[in-house]
């Protein structure tokens, strides 16, 4: 009778524990994320072959992005307008967002590891006929760093198209908000990652050792910022004098990225209204 009674405290103990690390797991995930790049797990020169082909597309359409895990399940892709009613869970150690933006609807993955805030994510990937295994790698931001103001509704703010032409205030307020935005998220890129991707900030900027100049065509990512063609011609033309007014007084230090953050928070301040 006691070896029965023994028995069952043991079974409803592990049934207990393994719901609480469940449940830890799940509220572990809760916060801020930056993707930074999948590790690949190649197991023949065919994967190796195939990924290659893919490995660029894959890097472009996840890598750095800023996401956002809420405690009521809704998923949030900061950089962009991602539906509403995006969600994601956590079940049997399946990580799952649903009805996301492009590449996120659905993103099915398996919890593999969380340690230093680092969060392991395993995923087997079906391109052209192999089963490819990737173990992405986020890292969670937290709430007291500097850069959480990233995950603000203020902070995004400007990401909303104006209804109407702004005025020269508003606009010069607007692109000073977007430059000190992009300065944070360059600060962030260049403590957290081993590369950057200018594709991932709607500026029209090229980038260079030490320089920054301006693409010569205007990118539809920019453009798409404001009322209509005409007012995003006069935010490229208020980029370009901003540019001329600084170039004397770009940033220098070891690290590219993080001179490119600091320049933008120096445009900032040069475009903040009068």
């Amino acid at each position: 009778m006691k070896t029965t009674f023994y028995f069952a405290l043991l079974v409803l103990f592990i049934f207990y524990a393994c719901s609480s690390v469940k449940e830890k797991s799940a509220d572990a995930l809760t916060g801020n994320w930056l993707i930074l790049y999948p590790e690949h797990r190649l197991t023949s020169y065919r994967q190796r072959e195939v990924y290659g082909r893919h490995q660029d597309s894959l890097i472009s359409l996840y890598g750095l992005k800023l996401i956002k895990l809420q405690s009521d399940g809704q998923f949030v892709e900061i950089d962009s307008l991602n539906p509403r009613g995006a969600k994601w869970n956590l079940q049997d150690r399946v990580f799952k967002v649903q009805e996301g933006g492009k590449g996120f609807n659905p993103f099915t993955t398996r919890f593999t590891d969380l340690e230093n805030d680092t969060l392991k994510l395993t995923q087997f990937l079906r391109l052209e006929g192999e089963k490819i295994k990737v173990i992405w790698h986020l890292k969670k931001i937290d709430d007291e760093a500097k850069e959480a103001v990233l995950f603000s509704e203020e902070a995004n703010s400007w990401r909303k198209v104006p209804a109407a032409p702004e005025t020269p205030d508003a606009m010069r307020k607007r692109l000073a908000a977007m430059l000190d935005y992009y300065g944070n998220y360059y600060a962030l890129v260049s403590r957290e990652s081993i590369y950057f991707s200018p594709a991932r900030v709607p500026l029209p900027f090229q980038y260079y050792q030490h320089a920054m100049g301006l693409q010569t065509a205007m990118p539809p990512s920019f453009a798409r910022l404001f009322y209509n063609a005409d007012d995003a011609r006069k935010g490229y033309l208020l980029l370009e004098r901003t540019l001329g007014a600084l170039s004397n007084q770009f940033e220098r230090g070891d690290n590219f990225v993080a001179e490119y953050g600091l320049f933008l928070k120096r445009m900032s301040l040069h475009l903040q209204p009068k």
